[in-house]
């Protein structure tokens, strides 16, 4: 399989890699963690997502370099899969936009939320309302998406990301 991935769907190889990172980081074999160390909870990786959304909202490039996973995977229908440095690339576009006042963003939550932790792992689902205003006026989008993240470092790291246009 591996040897086809290039070949694969950006749709089909997200869901293999969700896979793969779930069977990966899904803590098999792994020792308890000491009362020094942190453990990943239900609790912690909702206080990552709010975090996340809020620096994705401001567009602080510094901020989500810290929470994405080294081998950062982002996937839509509109662009090809991009890596940690791409898409850290395109939100700062994203913040020049922000700061030249040629993108708003009045509110940006993330709905319908569901997590399926899996050890050190977990794949998170629901819906990004966002709205605000940009050079064609007024928007209102919603997207349907999906997300892996993983427990390393003593923290949650997003590890791969797919939307898909709701509205």
């Amino acid at each position: 399989m591996s040897g086809k991935l290039h070949e694969m769907e950006p749709e089909s190889l997200f869901k293999y890699l969700l896979l793969l990172g779930i069977l990966h980081f899904g803590g098999c074999g792994r020792p308890a963690p000491s009362g020094a160390e942190a453990a990943p909870t239900r609790e912690s990786l909702h206080q990552a997502l709010d975090a996340f959304n809020a620096a994705y909202a401001r567009a602080d490039v510094a901020a989500l370099d810290k929470m994405l996973a080294s081998g950062y995977l982002h996937t839509n229908g509109a662009s090809p899969p991009l890596g940690k440095d791409s898409w850290l690339n395109y939100v700062s576009g994203r913040r020049k936009a922000l700061d030249a006042g040629d993108l708003v963003i009045d509110s940006y939550t993330l709905l319908d939320l569901q997590v399926r932790l899996h050890g050190r792992a977990a794949a998170v689902a629901g819906k990004v309302r966002v709205n605000g205003l940009d050079r064609d006026g007024p928007f209102e989008h919603a997207f349907r998406v999906t997300q892996l993240w993983i427990f390393e470092d003593a923290g949650w790291k997003r590890a791969a990301f797919h939307d898909g246009r709701v509205k």
